[in-house]
């Protein structure tokens, strides 16, 4: 699928960013640099808009300092005639396992909050400026309880306590991975949602089927879920 929405920079070699520009619906995107010099692309995992309806959605890696994960092409000589350059992130998955990189996960994070982002701007309020949002995720993410700087996340969640406040979603491979779950990512996009620009009286917590849940729980979650419903 095409990068949608997200930053795209031209970058010196060895030195500073020359040009910056944002992908379109089908992951087009135009850039200028100058005459025969060496430059490289890089596609951030980020949906950046500053003119309203703005948002702000990063994706980052809580085992990694949060750095923002990025998609670097191969340095190449700018030339002096237009050329076109396709980068390409890989799942890393071998058929059976992941045996590379896993490139794809955080653009596909951004992909299903940027869907999510835009069904409450087109079908609510057009000129409705979201708060950023900061969204973790690691192949090292799992469900034990702890330092989330070493993955133990709990589940994929949404979450105001701690340093770092966003989603954090699950990566580890062969026990459960949510980067490509859009479901769980839209439903925890509606946690977002309740907490910044709208209100919500649930205290929140653990919720497992057949519980019987506070009322103030169960409307949220079920209405999380039904938001997800709509938005894909």
């Amino acid at each position: 699928q095409p990068i949608r929405e997200a930053v795209v920079e031209l970058i010196q070699s060895g030195g500073s960013t020359l040009a910056a520009t944002t992908t379109d619906d089908n992951g087009n995107y135009a850039l200028t640099a100058p005459a025969n010099t060496s430059v490289f692309v890089r596609v951030q995992a980020q949906s950046r808009k500053t003119t309203t309806p703005a948002r702000n959605i990063r994706v980052l890696n809580n085992t990694n300092g949060n750095a923002l994960y990025v998609l670097d092409s191969a340095a190449f000589n700018s030339g002096t005639t237009n050329q076109t350059k396709n980068l390409l992130a890989g799942s890393g998955w071998g058929g059976t396992s992941y045996t590379g990189n896993r490139g794809a996960a955080p653009f596909a994070i951004l992909d299903t909050l940027l869907a999510a982002a835009r069904f409450v701007v087109d079908n609510g309020n057009a000129t409705l400026d979201l708060p950023g949002l900061d969204v973790f995720w690691s192949p090292l993410n799992n469900s034990s309880s702890g330092d989330v700087t070493l993955g133990q996340i709990e589940s994929t969640l949404f979450t105001t306590s701690g340093s770092a406040a966003g989603i954090y979603v699950l990566g580890d491979e062969n026990v459960d991975t949510d980067e490509y779950d859009q479901h769980v990512l839209a439903h925890e996009f509606q946690h977002f949602l309740e907490d910044t620009i709208s209100r919500t009286d649930t205290p929140g917590g653990p919720h497992s089927p057949r519980e019987l849940l506070d009322l103030r729980v169960a409307f949220s979650e079920g209405f999380a879920n039904a938001f997800s419903a709509m938005v894909l």
